[in-house]
């Protein structure tokens, strides 16, 4: 499994599950468990894989970049919390993105790499 892969779900499996946690504290609704559920399930996935299947790192590569852009931008823009809470998901933004994107060049590029000929 490439390294990048698994750092990747790792990552994704402790910021998620402890969203889940955070989302059943403060009684937010299904809604905050269902999406923080979805990451869970994919990087449990991605590690089933062992990295290996590239359209189950893509795909949770994607959904990181497009959730974490809209959450990033209604907690910065449009939320009443602090100037702490703003860096703190900033943080938990910018590295899911690095990671998802290292990882999906990792996939891609391994997807692209000759295959050894059978026989």
């Amino acid at each position: 499994m490439p390294r990048s892969s698994t750092a990747f779900a790792v990552w994704t499996l402790v910021v998620w599950g402890g969203r889940i946690r955070n989302a059943l504290d403060g009684d937010e609704g299904a809604g905050a468990v269902v999406l923080a559920a979805t990451f869970v399930v994919g990087a449990v996935a991605v590690l089933a894989t062992r990295g290996r299947v590239a359209a189950v790192v893509l795909a949770l590569a994607g959904w990181t970049v497009a959730v974490w852009t809209v959450r990033l931008v209604d907690i910065a823009a449009f939320s009443d919390r602090g100037a702490a809470f703003v860096a703190v998901h900033a943080v938990l933004a910018v590295v899911s993105v690095a990671l998802a994107a290292a990882a999906a060049r990792a996939v891609t590029r391994s997807a692209r790499a000759p295959q050894p000929a059978a026989g």
